[in-house]
């Protein structure tokens, strides 16, 4: 039967009217669109193998490699330089708490940035030493804004010592957490003390108008101020 032959034929057929021979067939097709249905059918029946999910990891249609993130080791994908597979494995790693160590350590040495880029976006801050003094300076300074509230002062110190500007700058832009001294040589640094200026100003600025809401409370130490305050965090930064 030719591939136009098969593809009428399986539009023309209920899913629950193929076999499992012919949906394992079907995984087998030299056609993409027929291939990803064969695939769809065999996990929805419940009849993929360990040894075909780890074969369809690989396929050359990223659908159907989609269709095994969660199925397969992660370090199946290791090599994988589509965007949507990345994607996909983020969201898997984050919403079911998955410890990506293996991969993330096999990222950092791909001499590919892209893919290094891939690890920082599942990092956590155990990883940071890994990447942290990265060659490229979009994934270092990735990094940096990635654990902006978890760098160590040590680091900090460090980073601000760095002789490329752009580390500097990044961490001037977004680092917390900053000593005075560190504030300081931040703000004498003429490459890039232009942003810490800017934070400043914008702390004096959103300070005032804290004050200027707190009259609404005649108690400095009110029960409801404080109420409201612990609600402000909890809701912004899920303390």
């Amino acid at each position: 039967m030719g591939a136009v032959e098969r593809r009428w034929f399986v539009e023309h057929t209920a899913d629950s009217q193929l076999t499992d021979e012919t949906v394992q067939l079907l995984a087998k097709d030299r056609r993409d669109d027929l291939r990803l249905q064969g695939v769809q059918l065999l996990i929805d029946r419940d009849l993929l193998t360990d040894r075909q999910a780890v074969k369809f990891a690989h396929d050359k249609d990223g659908r159907i490699r989609s269709c095994m993130v969660g199925r397969v080791d992660l370090m199946e994908f290791a090599d994988d330089t589509s965007w949507n597979i990345h994607r996909k494995i983020i969201d898997y790693v984050a919403e079911n708490h998955i410890d990506p160590t293996p991969l993330v350590e096999k990222l950092a040495q791909n001499p590919d940035a892209g893919m290094r880029l891939w690890a920082v976006s599942m990092m956590s801050e155990k990883h940071i030493p890994l990447l942290i003094d990265d060659p490229d300076l979009i994934v270092r300074g990735d990094v940096i804004d990635r654990f902006a509230d978890s760098l160590g002062s040590d680091l900090i110190d460090r980073l601000i010592e760095s002789p490329w500007t752009g580390v500097r700058d990044h961490v001037a832009h977004r680092a917390n957490n900053l000593s005075d001294v560190q504030i300081q040589k931040l703000l004498d640094n003429e490459k890039v003390g232009f942003w810490m200026r800017d934070r400043l100003e914008e702390y004096r600025k959103e300070y005032r108008k804290l004050c200027a809401l707190e009259k609404l409370f005649g108690d400095s130490d009110s029960e409801l101020m404080k109420s409201q305050r612990e609600l402000a965090l909890s809701e912004n930064f899920g303390h």
